[in-house]
């Protein structure tokens, strides 16, 4: 008998049904699944992207298919639950953050029918910057609105700090 106590219905039935194994499944029914959603790269940054000098965190404001903001620093994760991928993919779930139009804009990360996990992002750890490498423009806030701006180090608005959360 197993750990999880007697299992030889469960065995039986499988048996009398001639169930496949997953493995099968995977080969012949889901065999492209890996090509078509491959596993995301490596996180570089993982949780909340905090603004010290304003008091704020990047907040996804619950708006899935719009732009995104900032809000006060709660350190519970959800819609300030960030990550950046080792590749620029910069996201929270399967939504993915772009620049465009001098904000912050959520979209799919699945484009077309793939899951491309390579983005535009790059957070600099000893400059604070966070950079859009398309339009080499980066996070600025002012405390209230989330926007992207040109680069510059000693703009308080432009220092990000990630946070494990």
């Amino acid at each position: 008998m197993s750990k999880l106590g007697d299992i030889s219905e469960q065995v039986a039935v499988r048996e009398r049904l001639q169930c496949k194994p997953f493995s099968w499944f995977m080969e012949n029914i889901a065999y492209d699944v890996t090509e078509r959603f491959p596993l995301p790269p490596e996180n570089n940054v993982w949780g909340e992207l905090s603004c010290p000098g304003k008091s704020v965190c990047v907040d996804s404001m619950g708006k899935l298919n719009d732009y995104i903001g900032v809000y006060a620093c709660h350190h519970r994760g959800g819609a300030q639950r960030l990550r950046l991928n080792v590749e620029g993919e910069w996201s929270i779930g399967e939504h993915c953050f772009i620049g465009q139009n001098g904000k912050v804009h959520v979209r799919m990360c699945i484009q077309g029918d793939k899951w491309i996990p390579k983005g535009e992002w790059d957070y600099d750890e000893s400059t604070k910057l966070m950079k859009s490498k398309a339009l080499n423009q980066c996070l600025q806030t002012d405390g209230h609105e989330l926007v992207l701006a040109s680069c510059d180090s000693s703009n308080v608005g432009q220092q990000w700090k990630w946070n494990h959360v």
